[in-house]
């Protein structure tokens, strides 16, 4: 993307790190951590897509990796990271409340240590009008990434009636 014809057209928030730019593109941390210093050097607020692949991955150290690489030498308060495990993403599952609290206190962890501000977490993978109550139980959320129930009003009506 042109961060610079971001900028032209006001756009205050991107999206990096995204799974499927892993995936299809190839994209790798050290990437991720380029396009974010040259986001914050033209004030858009990066939202940072970390997660594992496989609900089975060790999640901590997929996590770990992800954050150190993305966040290197960036000092800010104007960041979001969004757990997004890989293996949620459109498949109608998504992680018990343990295992959200767990990684989002382990995210909230590494980031205070690298980044030195506690960012604010956002939640995305199978998030639709029947998982977004069990979401709102989690207090340390603060927002969602929504993808293809974005694409129908009507449930992305539904989501917005819970949050509200």
């Amino acid at each position: 993307y042109d961060v610079q014809e971001l900028k032209r057209i006001n756009v205050k928030y991107t999206i990096v790190g995204h799974s499927d730019k892993r995936k299809k593109y190839s994209e790798t941390n050290e990437e991720i951590n380029k396009k974010i210093k040259e986001l914050l050097n033209n004030n858009i607020c990066p939202i940072l897509c970390i997660g594992e692949e496989k609900e089975e991955d060790d999640i901590e150290e997929c996590l770990k990796q992800q954050l150190v690489t993305a966040l290197l030498g960036i000092k800010t308060t104007s960041i979001m990271i969004a757990y997004e495990p890989v293996w949620a993403i459109a498949s109608g599952k998504i992680p018990s409340k343990n295992q959200l609290l767990k990684a989002l206190e382990y995210i909230s962890e590494i980031a205070i240590e690298l980044l030195g501000v506690k960012p604010i977490l956002l939640y995305g993978g199978s998030v639709n009008e029947k998982t977004i109550s069990y979401l709102e139980e989690i207090k340390l959320l603060e927002g969602y990434l929504i993808g293809s129930t974005s694409l129908d009003i009507d449930r992305l009506n539904s989501v917005i009636e819970v949050v509200e």
